[in-house]
């Protein structure tokens, strides 16, 4: 390619500055509705298209064999770089895994709140997820076999999807699957950075947020009583309609730097897997449950059994952590 559109990081520049910055200026999710949608499709897309090459490599005699164990060759040559390779691995699953955590920090965007609504959106949202990437991941082995990429997209081109559906064909398959990729990328970055801007406000003012509106029955509390009986949440709900801006630009810019410096997204989901993923649902997780057994009851077979698992995987959690930068030091 030439022009303009061969510079990727100018891409990404104009992306963020004509796309992303004017839609994550808006402060209701609610204004921000249809890009819901517009990522559900993206990504009926994606696992279509997938599903599509499967069903056809299959009809055409083209097909592989789905493994029944994990490569380790591709994962290294020696025992020691396939256990780091297979940590590497398993960040990435966490980072699918995980998505659903960004959903705790939006409870005060659910109007009226109920216990019930929030366990349904995560219900939903895991299992979207959940259902995309194995669909995925089996229609990718399906078709491609051992030609697939740490990227799955540089899988979804002209010359890889050719010989399975032809030139035409995969010439409109490739265009969706970019531009739909491209679509979810943006509808998800704009609604990622609500969750954000509430962790940072939380972080930054030493408050849990804002509390959400009860709706059930007699204790039901508009937002003003609520906001009076927690007063740091009242005061982190009001220095983040302040710093709304400010916080927005900054997180799209660091945003940016990490998009520039990583050519393939394989590597930034690791990253993310490892730091972020494994300390919210490995480590946290376990130090909290370890704090509660310690304010319980003591002894027996359960509680020893218990705290065992608590550190195992809070000790998984810290290897992987340590594994991803392992990792992105000899990359």
């Amino acid at each position: 390619e030439r022009g303009l559109t061969a510079d990727r990081n100018l891409v990404l520049g104009l992306i963020v500055l004509l796309v992303l910055l004017p839609l994550g200026l808006h402060r209701h999710m609610g204004n921000l509705s249809m890009m819901n949608g517009v990522g559900l499709v993206s990504m009926a897309v994606f696992a279509t298209t997938l599903l599509a090459l499967a069903v056809t490599a299959m009809w055409t005699g083209q097909a592989y064999n789905l493994p029944l164990t994990p490569n380790l060759e591709a994962l290294g040559s020696r025992p020691l770089l396939q256990g780091l390779g297979g940590f590497h691995v398993l960040s990435v699953l966490l980072t699918s895994c995980g998505c659903h955590q960004n959903m705790h920090p939006l409870m005060d965007e659910v109007e009226p709140f109920s216990t019930r609504t929030l366990q349904l959106i995560i219900r939903n949202t895991v299992a979207i997820t959940t259902t995309f990437y194995y669909v995925a991941s089996v229609c990718a082995c399906i078709a491609f076999g051992p030609h697939i990429s740490d990227d799955i997209l540089t899988n979804l081109t002209v010359p890889s999807m050719q010989p399975i559906v032809g030139e035409a064909t995969a010439t409109v398959l490739a265009a969706a699957v970019k531009w739909g990729f491209l679509l979810n990328i943006c509808g998800s970055v704009v609604l990622t950075l609500f969750p954000m801007r509430q962790a940072l406000a939380d972080l930054l003012t030493g408050s849990q947020g804002a509390p959400p509106i009860i709706d059930d029955g007699p204790l039901a509390l508009s937002v003003e009583h609520a906001s009076v009986i927690i007063g740091p949440g009242l005061h982190a709900r009001t220095w983040r309609e302040k710093a709304h801006a400010p916080m927005t630009v900054g997180i799209l810019g660091l945003a940016y730097l990490l998009a520039a410096s990583f050519p393939s997204i394989w590597m930034v989901l690791s990253l993310v897997g490892s730091v972020s993923v494994t300390f919210v649902c490995w480590i946290t997780p376990s130090m909290i449950a370890l704090s509660k057994m310690r304010q319980g009851e003591q002894g027996g077979l359960w509680h020893s059994s218990a705290k065992l698992l608590c550190w195992a995987i809070a000790a998984l959690g810290a290897a992987v952590f340590v594994n991803g930068f392992v990792v992105l030091y000899f990359h």
